[in-house]
């Protein structure tokens, strides 16, 4: 996989600063429904560190990821992190709570990995941005 040693770096660092990320298996899953699906545009409700998003853009050369980060620690190393994966022009992020956050672009995937207990006002939010054969995945 390309970026193999950018994502042991972020891993390193989510272990050791508490930063949230996907476990393997869930991961696992996310990647298997994008190659399999053929999605090529992501919405993805909270960034942390760029983790998912650059696992995503793995996955496809033509996919892209708008991400949507309110913390401004998790943003500043998660724009870091996509500078360094050369991900910079398939990877928008959104400095911003996802509740503010109006977006008109429609999406084949949303993936929600925020705040657990937003995660139906981020569906309602966001709904409407899904392609009519979209789906929206939460972890």
């Amino acid at each position: 996989m390309q970026n193999e040693e950018i994502i042991k770096q972020m891993r390193e660092y989510a272990e050791e600063n508490n930063v949230p990320i996907m476990m393997d298996d869930g991961m696992q899953f996310l990647l298997q429904y994008i190659y399999k699906n053929h999605v090529k545009k992501v919405l993805e409700v909270g960034t942390a560190i760029g983790y998912s998003a650059i696992m995503m853009c793995s996955i496809d050369p033509e996919l892209t990821v708008t991400t949507i980060e309110r913390d401004e620690k998790r943003y500043l190393e998660a724009l870091k992190n996509i500078k360094k994966a050369g991900l910079e022009e398939r990877i928008e992020i959104l400095y911003k709570d996802a509740l503010e956050v109006d977006l008109e672009e429609v999406y084949d995937l949303i993936f929600i990995d925020a705040a657990k207990a937003q995660n139906q006002k981020f569906f309602e939010r966001f709904e409407e941005n899904l392609s009519p054969k979209g789906t929206i995945i939460t972890d």
